[in-house]
């Protein structure tokens, strides 16, 4: 018997609404999206009603419930690069079929806020997270912990 933790059954519970066409929304969790999705940020997911562009923030559920994260290279044999903002590294190559919806509106402190994509936002969004990684570590030198 597999015992199924309540994020994990969320996260199932998203997929098959938008497996049916409904679009979801629900409150962004992690800060691998910063500064464009932020923790507590409201998010609404709409199913894949047609092909993902660079840029995009996707939804990929995985073993705790799944990530937005943004599609930077692709398509390549059905594949797709995947990135959060804020990570060093991306995710690799994901199937599109494990791509379940696309990030259509974000919502910070009650105000709807501007969607990001294409190539710029791709830029844009690694820079800021270079930069978020510089200062922290620069904070941690000489502030400590």
């Amino acid at each position: 018997m597999t015992a199924v933790t309540t994020s994990q059954a969320y996260g199932d519970m998203i997929c098959e609404l938008l497996d049916r066409g409904e679009m979801v929304s629900f409150t962004a969790r992690g800060a691998s999206m910063w500064p464009f999705i932020m923790d507590g940020d409201q998010v609404s997911v709409s199913p894949l009603t047609q092909s993902l562009s660079l840029g995009d923030v996707v939804f990929v559920p995985n073993a705790e419930f799944g990530q937005l994260h943004r599609v930077i290279d692709g398509p390549v044999d059905g594949r797709y690069r995947l990135r959060g903002d804020a990570l060093p590294q991306d995710d690799g190559w994901v199937p599109s079929d494990r791509i379940r919806g696309r990030l259509v509106k974000r919502r910070r402190d009650g105000v709807e806020r501007a969607m990001f994509g294409g190539r710029e936002s791709i830029v844009l969004a690694g820079f800021l997270g270079d930069m978020r990684r510089v200062i922290s570590r620069f904070r941690t030198a000489f502030l400590g912990k």
